[in-house]
């Protein structure tokens, strides 16, 4: 990974969590990791992202 307006290198984990339902709807989900952050990524039947979750910031995004 490289954070252009930085230029600097770091490292980014991804790990398959499995399966998971949200509100009646079945996801694939990923965790990704950094040194200083972490997010939950849900994807639909076709790899589509339909959601992303900061978990210590509290906060989901969620496409409609």
């Amino acid at each position: 990974m490289l954070i252009p307006q930085e230029l600097t290198p770091g490292t980014l984990s991804v790990e398959s969590l499995g399966s998971a339902s949200i509100e009646g709807k079945p996801y694939e989900t990923l965790k990704v990791q950094t040194s200083d952050l972490e997010l939950t990524l849900y994807l639909d039947s076709t790899h589509r992202l339909m959601r992303i979750e900061v978990p210590s910031a509290k906060v989901s995004v969620v496409r409609e």
